[in-house]
Protein backbone atom coordinates (compact mmCIF):
# COMPACT_ATOMS: atom_id res chain seq x y z
CA UNK A 1 0.00 0.00 0.00
CA UNK A 2 1.04 3.48 -0.76
CA UNK A 3 1.68 5.25 2.61
CA UNK A 4 0.97 8.49 0.75
CA UNK A 5 -2.61 7.44 -0.52
CA UNK A 6 -5.49 8.50 1.62
CA UNK A 7 -7.33 6.13 3.12
CA UNK A 8 -10.96 5.41 1.90
CA UNK A 9 -12.25 6.29 4.92
CA UNK A 10 -11.46 9.52 5.26
CA UNK A 11 -12.52 10.68 1.74
CA UNK A 12 -15.79 9.81 2.72
CA UNK A 13 -15.34 11.54 5.77
CA UNK A 14 -14.32 14.47 3.55
CA UNK A 15 -17.20 14.27 1.00
CA UNK A 16 -20.16 14.08 4.36
CA UNK A 17 -18.24 17.32 5.48
CA UNK A 18 -18.52 18.87 1.84
CA UNK A 19 -22.20 17.84 1.80
CA UNK A 20 -23.40 19.06 4.92
CA UNK A 21 -21.74 22.46 4.35
CA UNK A 22 -23.06 22.84 1.14
CA UNK A 23 -26.57 22.16 2.93
CA UNK A 24 -26.01 24.24 5.33
CA UNK A 25 -25.36 26.98 3.06
CA UNK A 26 -28.28 25.90 1.15
CA UNK A 27 -30.21 26.70 4.40
CA UNK A 28 -28.61 29.10 5.33
CA UNK A 29 -29.42 31.30 2.28
CA UNK A 30 -33.38 29.81 1.73
CA UNK A 31 -33.75 31.00 5.43
CA UNK A 32 -32.31 34.78 4.20
CA UNK A 33 -34.79 34.58 1.02
CA UNK A 34 -37.68 33.92 3.27
CA UNK A 35 -36.65 36.19 5.98
CA UNK A 36 -36.56 38.97 3.06
CA UNK A 37 -39.56 38.04 1.87
CA UNK A 38 -41.51 37.79 5.41
CA UNK A 39 -39.84 41.46 5.79
CA UNK A 40 -40.89 42.60 2.30
CA UNK A 41 -44.86 41.17 3.25
CA UNK A 42 -44.89 42.71 6.75
CA UNK A 43 -43.55 46.53 5.21
CA UNK A 44 -46.68 45.83 3.17
CA UNK A 45 -49.17 44.89 5.49
CA UNK A 46 -47.87 48.06 7.84
CA UNK A 47 -47.78 50.13 4.68
CA UNK A 48 -51.64 48.50 3.85
CA UNK A 49 -52.59 49.42 7.89
CA UNK A 50 -51.04 52.95 7.52
CA UNK A 51 -53.23 53.81 4.39
CA UNK A 52 -55.93 52.02 6.62
CA UNK A 53 -55.45 54.27 9.33
CA UNK A 54 -55.12 57.51 7.02
CA UNK A 55 -57.96 56.86 5.59
CA UNK A 56 -59.99 56.34 8.84
CA UNK A 57 -58.35 59.40 10.33
CA UNK A 58 -59.04 61.59 7.62
CA UNK A 59 -62.95 60.18 7.74
CA UNK A 60 -63.08 60.97 11.62
CA UNK A 61 -61.57 64.31 11.40
CA UNK A 62 -64.33 65.29 8.55
CA UNK A 63 -67.29 63.69 10.58
CA UNK A 64 -65.90 66.32 13.68
CA UNK A 65 -66.19 68.72 11.21
CA UNK A 66 -70.03 68.08 9.84
CA UNK A 67 -70.73 67.39 13.77
CA UNK A 68 -69.64 70.79 14.34
CA UNK A 69 -71.58 72.38 11.22
CA UNK A 70 -74.29 71.16 12.45
CA UNK A 71 -74.36 71.92 15.86
CA UNK A 72 -73.65 75.19 14.41
CA UNK A 73 -76.79 75.49 12.30
CA UNK A 74 -78.48 74.04 15.22
CA UNK A 75 -77.82 77.65 17.22
CA UNK A 76 -78.62 79.44 14.53
CA UNK A 77 -81.73 78.30 13.89
CA UNK A 78 -82.50 78.27 17.63
CA UNK A 79 -81.52 81.95 17.89
CA UNK A 80 -83.33 82.79 14.58
CA UNK A 81 -86.18 80.70 16.70
CA UNK A 82 -85.69 83.16 19.80
CA UNK A 83 -85.86 86.28 17.65
CA UNK A 84 -88.96 85.21 16.02
CA UNK A 85 -90.69 84.38 19.00
CA UNK A 86 -89.94 87.92 20.28
CA UNK A 87 -90.99 89.27 18.09
CA UNK A 88 -94.22 87.33 17.68
CA UNK A 89 -94.60 87.71 21.25
CA UNK A 90 -94.72 84.10 21.69
CA UNK A 91 -94.06 83.20 25.46
CA UNK A 92 -90.73 82.24 26.67
CA UNK A 93 -90.52 78.09 25.96
CA UNK A 94 -86.75 77.83 25.93
CA UNK A 95 -87.12 74.46 27.82
CA UNK A 96 -89.46 73.27 25.87
CA UNK A 97 -88.20 70.23 22.88
CA UNK A 98 -87.22 72.43 19.52
CA UNK A 99 -89.93 70.71 17.84
CA UNK A 100 -92.89 71.48 20.10
CA UNK A 101 -91.59 75.07 19.53
CA UNK A 102 -91.23 74.92 16.19
CA UNK A 103 -95.26 73.38 16.41
CA UNK A 104 -96.39 76.71 18.50
CA UNK A 105 -94.35 79.03 16.28
CA UNK A 106 -95.99 77.61 13.03
CA UNK A 107 -99.37 77.94 14.81
CA UNK A 108 -98.71 81.47 15.54
CA UNK A 109 -97.35 82.26 12.46
CA UNK A 110 -99.76 80.86 10.05
CA UNK A 111 -102.58 83.08 12.61
CA UNK A 112 -100.68 85.79 12.03
CA UNK A 113 -100.36 85.90 8.08
CA UNK A 114 -104.06 84.41 7.90
CA UNK A 115 -104.55 88.00 9.68
CA UNK A 116 -102.67 90.35 7.82
CA UNK A 117 -104.42 88.57 4.84
CA UNK A 118 -108.04 88.66 5.67
CA UNK A 119 -108.30 92.00 7.79
CA UNK A 120 -107.62 95.35 5.93
CA UNK A 121 -104.01 96.42 6.86
CA UNK A 122 -101.38 98.53 5.68
CA UNK A 123 -102.09 101.46 3.05
CA UNK A 124 -104.22 101.56 -0.02
CA UNK A 125 -101.43 103.75 -2.05
CA UNK A 126 -97.85 104.67 -0.63
CA UNK A 127 -98.40 106.95 2.22
CA UNK A 128 -97.04 110.40 2.32
CA UNK A 129 -99.48 111.34 5.54
CA UNK A 130 -103.08 112.33 6.39
CA UNK A 131 -104.78 115.35 4.98
CA UNK A 132 -107.42 114.80 7.16
CA UNK A 133 -108.05 112.75 10.49
CA UNK A 134 -111.10 110.18 11.18
CA UNK A 135 -112.86 112.00 14.19
CA UNK A 136 -115.30 115.24 14.15
CA UNK A 137 -113.44 117.98 11.80
CA UNK A 138 -115.55 121.13 10.07
CA UNK A 139 -116.28 120.24 6.39
CA UNK A 140 -113.70 121.83 4.07
CA UNK A 141 -116.44 121.86 1.11
CA UNK A 142 -119.93 122.12 2.90
CA UNK A 143 -118.62 124.44 6.04
CA UNK A 144 -120.10 122.46 8.96
CA UNK A 145 -118.83 120.50 11.55
CA UNK A 146 -119.12 116.79 11.07
CA UNK A 147 -117.96 113.52 11.91
CA UNK A 148 -115.02 112.35 9.73
CA UNK A 149 -115.66 108.51 9.01
CA UNK A 150 -112.02 108.37 7.36
CA UNK A 151 -108.93 109.22 6.85
CA UNK A 152 -107.86 111.53 3.43
CA UNK A 153 -104.52 110.28 2.28
CA UNK A 154 -102.29 112.47 0.55
CA UNK A 155 -102.03 111.86 -3.21
CA UNK A 156 -102.30 113.18 -6.89
CA UNK A 157 -104.76 112.36 -9.47
CA UNK A 158 -103.73 108.79 -10.90
CA UNK A 159 -102.38 107.43 -8.23
CA UNK A 160 -103.06 103.52 -7.87
CA UNK A 161 -105.16 102.23 -4.89
CA UNK A 162 -105.04 98.71 -4.16
CA UNK A 163 -107.16 96.83 -1.59
CA UNK A 164 -105.81 96.09 1.52
CA UNK A 165 -107.36 92.61 2.53
CA UNK A 166 -108.74 90.01 0.43
CA UNK A 167 -112.62 90.40 -0.28
CA UNK A 168 -115.47 90.98 -2.98
CA UNK A 169 -116.55 94.25 -4.35
CA UNK A 170 -119.66 94.63 -2.47
CA UNK A 171 -119.87 98.23 -4.85
CA UNK A 172 -118.01 100.05 -7.76
CA UNK A 173 -119.14 103.29 -9.06
CA UNK A 174 -120.31 106.84 -8.77
CA UNK A 175 -121.97 107.02 -4.83
CA UNK A 176 -124.03 110.20 -5.79
CA UNK A 177 -126.35 110.46 -2.58
CA UNK A 178 -123.10 109.86 -0.03
CA UNK A 179 -120.91 112.88 -1.63
CA UNK A 180 -118.15 110.14 -1.86
CA UNK A 181 -118.06 110.34 -5.80
CA UNK A 182 -116.09 107.12 -7.91
CA UNK A 183 -116.67 104.60 -4.82
CA UNK A 184 -115.53 101.31 -4.08
CA UNK A 185 -116.28 99.21 -1.36
CA UNK A 186 -114.83 95.82 -0.48
CA UNK A 187 -116.40 93.70 1.36
CA UNK A 188 -113.55 91.19 3.72
CA UNK A 189 -113.89 88.46 5.89
CA UNK A 190 -114.84 88.52 9.87
CA UNK A 191 -117.53 91.81 9.41
CA UNK A 192 -114.47 94.01 8.04
CA UNK A 193 -115.55 96.61 4.81
CA UNK A 194 -113.04 99.11 3.30
CA UNK A 195 -114.65 102.39 1.58
CA UNK A 196 -112.33 104.15 -0.99
CA UNK A 197 -113.88 107.85 -2.13
CA UNK A 198 -112.99 110.52 -4.47
CA UNK A 199 -111.60 108.16 -7.19
CA UNK A 200 -110.63 109.29 -10.32
CA UNK A 201 -111.28 105.09 -11.94
CA UNK A 202 -112.24 101.73 -10.67
CA UNK A 203 -110.69 99.15 -12.41
CA UNK A 204 -112.68 96.23 -10.61
CA UNK A 205 -116.62 95.51 -10.74
CA UNK A 206 -119.14 94.42 -8.09
CA UNK A 207 -118.83 90.72 -7.09
CA UNK A 208 -115.52 90.45 -8.24
CA UNK A 209 -112.97 88.82 -5.77
CA UNK A 210 -109.99 90.97 -5.40
CA UNK A 211 -106.79 89.99 -2.71
CA UNK A 212 -104.86 92.00 -1.07
CA UNK A 213 -102.14 94.11 -3.08
CA UNK A 214 -104.27 93.86 -5.90
CA UNK A 215 -105.10 97.00 -7.94
CA UNK A 216 -108.40 98.26 -7.85
CA UNK A 217 -108.63 101.92 -9.19
CA UNK A 218 -107.25 105.23 -9.27
CA UNK A 219 -107.02 108.41 -7.19
CA UNK A 220 -108.62 111.59 -7.56
CA UNK A 221 -111.33 114.36 -6.70
CA UNK A 222 -114.28 113.31 -7.60
CA UNK A 223 -117.82 113.86 -5.56
CA UNK A 224 -117.75 116.34 -2.93
CA UNK A 225 -113.93 117.36 -2.11
CA UNK A 226 -112.14 120.08 -2.37
CA UNK A 227 -108.79 119.10 -3.84
CA UNK A 228 -107.23 115.59 -5.11
CA UNK A 229 -106.96 112.56 -1.95
CA UNK A 230 -108.20 109.43 -1.12
CA UNK A 231 -110.95 109.28 1.55
CA UNK A 232 -110.06 105.55 3.20
CA UNK A 233 -112.20 103.81 5.43
CA UNK A 234 -112.48 100.70 7.67
CA UNK A 235 -115.52 99.68 8.97
CA UNK A 236 -116.25 96.51 11.29
CA UNK A 237 -119.64 95.34 11.21
CA UNK A 238 -121.32 99.03 9.96
CA UNK A 239 -118.82 100.61 12.78
CA UNK A 240 -116.72 103.18 11.44
CA UNK A 241 -112.92 102.81 12.95
CA UNK A 242 -110.35 104.90 12.61
CA UNK A 243 -108.05 103.66 9.58
CA UNK A 244 -105.05 105.57 10.87
CA UNK A 245 -104.37 101.82 13.22
CA UNK A 246 -104.85 99.64 10.35
CA UNK A 247 -102.76 101.53 8.15
CA UNK A 248 -100.02 101.60 10.47
CA UNK A 249 -101.15 97.48 11.17
CA UNK A 250 -98.32 95.07 10.25
CA UNK A 251 -96.16 91.92 11.15
CA UNK A 252 -93.26 93.70 12.63
CA UNK A 253 -96.10 95.70 15.28
CA UNK A 254 -98.65 92.98 15.11
CA UNK A 255 -100.20 93.95 18.71
CA UNK A 256 -100.46 97.40 17.74
CA UNK A 257 -104.28 96.97 16.20
CA UNK A 258 -105.30 94.98 19.34
CA UNK A 259 -103.78 97.72 21.68
CA UNK A 260 -105.37 101.05 19.51
CA UNK A 261 -108.24 99.71 18.15
CA UNK A 262 -110.62 98.19 21.29
CA UNK A 263 -114.00 98.47 19.97
CA UNK A 264 -112.90 94.53 17.62
CA UNK A 265 -113.06 91.81 19.78
CA UNK A 266 -109.54 90.47 18.83
CA UNK A 267 -109.52 87.82 21.03
CA UNK A 268 -112.83 86.17 19.85
CA UNK A 269 -111.96 86.96 16.60
CA UNK A 270 -108.26 85.36 16.54
CA UNK A 271 -110.12 82.60 18.32
CA UNK A 272 -112.97 82.14 15.37
CA UNK A 273 -109.75 82.07 12.80
CA UNK A 274 -107.91 79.28 15.07
CA UNK A 275 -111.39 77.42 14.63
Amino acid sequence: MNPNAHPPYLLLILFGLLFVAAVWIAWFFEALSLSRQEEAFARGEYEQMREAYDTLYAQKMQMQEELQLKHEVLRNATEQIERIETTLGVQDTTQQELQTRLGELSRSGTLRAAALRYIPNGSPIPYEGITSKYGMRMHPTLGKKEFHKGSDLRAGVGTPVVATADGVVEFAGVHKSSGYGMLIIIHHHYGFRTFFAHLDKAVVKEGEWVRKGMLIGYSGNSGISNGAHLHYEVRFLQHALNPYWFIKWSADDFELITQKEKRVPWKRLFAAMRG
